[in-house]
């Protein structure tokens, strides 16, 4: 059976969720126009196609660059790419980042691209991210190098941390 597609709205127009298998596609599809999503990124390790051939339908970029949920190397060139791509989006509108879970990978991306396009502290963003979806970013290792990025006074992101 077919679950209802949920988005957890990190901050106003950045939506992060879990894989998009054994959701109704269509269901999750009209959420997304609904909340005006011009960009999904998939950090998951896994592309659902049939997913992205319906997305791509109706005119909503679908971005796949998997990203492993490691909890020793955190691959900071990588991140900054992403999360830059992401800021650009919300520009231009809503943003889904999603991964397999919704938990650490999502998160990590969704809060580094906040970082940049808000320059909030990374602090305050985790905390906001856990008070919209408790559990999230429990990957140590990424909440490390978040902080890491929210000490730093560079503009720029880590290029790199190793536990």
């Amino acid at each position: 059976m077919k679950r209802v597609p949920q988005l957890w709205e990190l901050y106003p127009g950045l939506f992060i969720r879990g894989h998009t298998r054994h959701v109704d596609h269509y269901a999750l599809l009209t959420l997304l126009q609904r909340q005006h999503v011009v960009l999904v990124l998939n950090v998951a390790l896994i592309m659902d196609s049939v997913f992205a051939k319906l997305l791509d339908a109706s005119g909503i970029m679908y971005r796949h660059v998997p990203l492993s949920d490691s909890r020793k190397h955190v691959p900071g060139s990588f991140i900054q790419m992403q999360a830059q791509f992401v800021s650009c989006a919300m520009l231009r509108g809503s943003v889904l980042v999603h991964c397999d879970s919704g938990w650490n990978r999502s998160a990590l991306i969704a809060i580094a691209a906040l970082h940049l396009h808000t320059r909030l502290p990374v602090v305050e963003l985790i905390a906001k991210a856990r008070n919209v979806r408790p559990g999230v970013l429990n990957n140590k290792n990424f909440e490390r190098y978040l902080l890491q990025l929210g000490e730093s006074d560079a503009p720029k992101l880590l290029s790199n941390f190793v536990l």
